[in-house]
């Protein structure tokens, strides 16, 4: 039972598709790739704010009758990970600043607070 679902592109225009509540977002790209020829590695497709994985379906979703769709770029890159600090530096309460261990006052003008403490430890599942 075919279902009509609306889709948002790239350049703002709204088209219709034809698809059912099993199909999957693989094939869903596929039918994307073909009607507007941006390619499937390129595609990142949203609906309320969540974005579409591949190997669910679109019933999965909730997505039904009436429905609209966000095509959206894929994002490039990655992340370069957590940068870790040694752990024996301090920080200023108030302004947050990084200080070398033998610090005994803040280091910017506005500050001067001596109120220090250690930096605290990230933990191993930590992300920043």
């Amino acid at each position: 039972m075919a279902e009509q679902i609306f889709l948002r592109t790239l350049d703002d225009r709204t088209i219709t598709l034809e698809v059912s509540p099993v199909t999957t977002v693989e094939e869903l790209k596929e039918i994307i790739a073909q009607r507007e020829h941006v390619d499937v590695d390129e595609q990142r497709l949203l609906f309320e704010a969540e974005q579409l994985e591949d190997g669910y379906t679109l019933d999965d979703y909730g997505i039904q009758r009436g429905s609209t769709i966000h095509l959206c770029n894929g994002l490039p890159g990655g992340g370069f990970g957590v940068i870790r600090l040694a752990p024996n530096h301090l920080a200023i309460r108030g302004c947050y600043a990084r200080l070398p261990p033998k610090a005994t006052n803040c280091r910017k003008k506005k500050c001067r607070s001596s109120d220090l403490r250690n930096k605290h430890k990230l933990s191993e599942g930590c992300k920043i």
